[in-house]
């Protein structure tokens, strides 16, 4: 969905108003999506940061800097 696009989300968000099935099959899909958010995994998640900010090495000219270049992505995550 093109978060640009109104007319799209107006579309979306009264599909699932009318469509019952719809909306119950969203909302297993997003309980079940949130089953992975848990205070281990999170921990896990910013050890994994901390230890990559830990390692880099910031004298070399190859290492990031500041900008957009810097953030680490969620999927490259364990």
């Amino acid at each position: 969905m093109n978060p640009r696009q109104p007319r799209t989300i107006a579309d979306a968000l009264l599909r699932v108003l009318v469509q019952l099935d719809l909306a119950r099959a969203l909302i297993e899909r997003g309980r079940a999506r949130t089953r992975a958010f848990t205070w281990d995994a999170s921990l896990r998640a910013h050890l994994a940061v901390f230890d990559r900010v830990a390692r880099l090495d910031l004298k070399e000219p190859s290492a990031p800097r500041r900008g957009r270049g810097c953030r680490v992505k969620a999927d490259a995550l364990p």
